[in-house]
Order: structure tokens, then sequence, then C-alpha cells
């Protein structure tokens, strides 16, 4: 019989610092699947900016500490630091992937990226064939939870989401963003739904950049915006009054901004491990935001979601029984 478990750290229990510490980009996911290989006999790694989790199925005994073995040796971090993770196994571990699925566990609940975050973390695993039917199981069975929760609830009501929070932050901070000229850092998902909403708030002047020019301009093109390199990002801070960044990179790519501007600048930083260096942030005139600076922003979208909130929950418990009662015990 296997046993179907999680160790994770999200934002609930560690700030950005430590999450950076065990934050995966695609490479490193795959190289983490196959250092897990000989110690689990099915694993998913996730690896999102709110969280690194690895989630097992496993037959044989002492599952716990085996984790915080692999985490410990993987990533190299001191053992102390293991104090922050969680651990579940069985039916809170189910419920557990569920909430994540159905978005109860992310910073902004009912925001859609985390599924599609899960989807990828999955497919990822089940190509470097490190899944089996337990896991196939369970993640096939979460994402049905996940769609039910967004159909039969208003949890997803609002758009609200980390690239719309971040376009409200600056707003707050700005005022009106169409004579606002702006750079966005990255040519991935979270990017795109950024300059959707830039977009939606009327900015006619948007940069995008990116390490690879090609993303940059295809990205560019669909915003109606224009594409940079990567180092030609920093020139254009001087003439900037807002910047947004969220890339892969495991260093930071914004260490300094140029002496003088015309403007005051809004940094906001969506990437774990950051892209900014934070001591920017005490700069005259620049304001700089992270992750774990939209908590307040946050606490706000909470309160008109709760009813939707409870309601996921019931069906969560609704489909923990239900997996149980196909066999899973696991």
């Amino acid at each position: 019989m296997k046993i179907f478990a999680v160790l994770g750290i999200n934002h609930k229990v560690a700030k950005g610092e430590l999450r950076e510490m065990v934050a995966l980009n695609s490479s490193s996911l795959k190289d983490g699947l196959r250092f897990a290989k000989r110690a689990f006999e099915e694993i998913v790694l996730l690896s999102t900016c709110n969280r690194t989790e690895v989630y097992v199925a496993d037959s044989r005994n002492s599952l716990r500490e085996r984790l915080t073995d692999y985490i410990k040796g993987f990533f190299k971090i001191d053992l102390s630091l293991l104090e922050r993770f969680y651990f579940f196994s069985q039916a809170e571990a189910l419920k557990h992937l569920f909430r994540v699925a159905g978005s109860l566990d992310s910073m902004v609940i009912g925001e859609v990226e985390v599924l599609g975050q899960l989807k990828s973390a999955y497919r990822i695993a089940c190509e470097n064939k490190t899944t089996g039917k337990t896991i196939n199981t369970i993640f096939q069975h979460s994402f049905r939870v996940a769609k039910r929760i967004r159909t039969e609830t208003d949890i997803a009501k609002g758009n609200y989401s980390i690239p719309s929070i971040a376009c409200r932050i600056a707003s707050e901070k700005l005022g009106d963003l169409r004579d606002k000229t702006t750079i966005v850092i990255g040519a991935g998902k979270i990017s795109s739904v950024t300059l959707k909403h830039l977009v939606d708030k009327g900015v006619k002047t948007i940069f995008v950049g990116s390490r690879t020019f090609k993303r940059a301009d295809e990205l560019a093109k669909r915003f109606n915006g224009i594409a940079l390199h990567l180092k030609d990002c920093f020139e254009k801070l001087s003439e900037c009054d807002l910047l947004i960044s969220q890339t892969s990179s495991p260093h930071y790519i914004i260490k300094d901004i140029p002496e003088k501007r015309k403007n005051p600048l809004v940094l906001i930083d969506l990437a774990i491990p950051r892209d900014i260096e934070p001591n920017i942030g005490r700069a005259p005139g620049v304001f700089l935001y992270n992750l774990d600076s939209f908590q307040e922003v946050i606490n706000k979208t909470l309160k008109t979601r709760e009813y939707g909130r409870k309601k996921a929950e019931a069906i969560i418990k609704q489909e923990i029984q239900s997996i149980m009662n196909l066999g899973f015990r696991g």
C-alpha cells in the first residue's frame, strides 16, 4: 500500500528570502525529479513564486524523514530551516493538494494561475517518468476538483490575481497609468497577464524585456508594446515610471538604477527568487514592492470571497470522501 504525502513550504509559513532558497526553474525542477527518482517510487515537484512542494506516493517506511533528507540534500539548506516545512499524509495530503488546485491555499484566493502551474508540474513529472498509478489518479482528480470549485462557487469572481494586484498597487502609487511609461520584464504567463491588465488600464507606452529577444518581441506585439533586450532595460529606467518583473532568473537582474531619473519610480518584483536587489528600494523617489508586500491589499479581497471559500471547502470534503470510496488508501 502506497502512502501519499507532501512536504513543502509556502507564503504562509515563510518569507520570500526562504522561499527563494528552494525555488526551482524548469531546468532545476527536472534535476530535482532525477535526484528524487532513486528515493521515491512516485514524485511530482511543484515550484511557484509562493510555494515549493514535493508530492510523493511510496510504500516504504519513514517517508517524512526521507522527504526531509531529500530537501536537505538537493537544496543544500540548513537543517534548522526545515522546521518551517509542513508535512501532510493520506487524507490531509489530499486535502492540501485539492486546496492548492482550487486556489484556496493561494496568496490570492480564486486566482487562476496556480492550476496551470500544477498541471505543468504534473506534465513534467509524467514526461520524466516519475509518476505512477497513485499519483496519476490523485492529480487527475485534483484537476476535476478545481474545475468543480470554479463552476459551483463564485470564488474567482472579480478576476483577482497577483498581476491584477500589482497593477492596483501601481495605480494607488502613481495615479492614472495611461500616461505612464512601463517596463515589464519576463516573457512567461505571469508577464502576459500583467500586460493585459496594464493595457486594460489604458497604458500606452509599454516596453517588454527578456533575455530572449524573440520571446520579448512576440509578447510585445500582442500588446502593442516595444521589445527590449534585457541589458537595455536598465537604460530605459531613467525615463520609466513603473517596472514589473517576473523571471525565472536565479540571481538579481536589476542590481542598480540610474541616478538621474525624470519621475518617481515604482518597482514591483513578482519573482521568486527575487529579480530586484532589495536595497534599491531605499533610493530617494523609488518605491519597491515584492510578493511579501501584497498582503494588505489581498486581505481586502478575501472578505468578498468568504462565502465562496466555505462552499469550496465543502466540495473538497466531499471529493476526499469520493476518492477514498474509489479504493484509495494512500
